[in-house]
């Protein structure tokens, strides 16, 4: 079974204690490389460790998780939020998040957001959801569709339909 590095960050010593308890029990092909208690120790650990997933909290003093993000130059690694409120949900999608895990975590649902990092890594297919998109766009010979993660599902767009593309945020017509 492949190793999976991970980075528990989340202000709360007892929620970091509880995922991490999680992991080291469920999942024991995790190798956590660091915890942080903020956003820029977690900036730091991300940059220094280049982890295969995040366990992000939202909800930190200072700097929340998504602040933090933007912080980061490359994100090559798997994002799963672990946060106490639904309402980032939406947000947390349009940070290309895997996962959003609410607090207390379920070990069901934790279990399928770190299979689908495991199968992701096996099938050497790490966080290329911009890469392809990126070259789905400036190929004209590829299809004219692209696909796009909504809570529905995978939501084929039809590249004519969009009207505007910045960042991590597109707008469809």
């Amino acid at each position: 079974m492949t190793n999976i590095t991970a980075i528990l960050i989340d202000d709360e010593s007892s929620s970091r204690n509880s995922l991490r308890q999680k992991l080291q029990t469920y999942c024991p092909y995790i190798q956590i490389i660091a915890e942080c208690e903020n956003g820029e120790e977690g900036i730091k650990a991300i940059q220094s460790n280049s982890p295969d997933i995040v366990f992000l909290d939202v909800e930190m003093p200072r700097m929340n998780g998504f602040v933090m993000l933007q912080h980061l130059e490359q994100r090559s690694f798997e994002l799963i939020f672990t946060t106490a409120y639904d309402h980032y949900a939406i947000r947390a999608l349009r940070e290309s998040a895997l996962d959003y895990l609410v607090k207390p975590i379920e070990i069901k649902l934790l279990l399928e957001a770190v299979e689908r990092v495991r199968t992701k890594k096996e099938n050497n297919t790490p966080n290329q959801r911009i890469e392809i998109l990126l070259h789905n766009l400036l190929d004209n010979r590829s299809s004219h569709r692209i696909a796009i993660p909504s809570l529905e599902g995978l939501q084929f767009i039809e590249l004519s339909d969009i009207i505007l593309w910045k960042q991590k945020v597109i707008i469809v017509s």
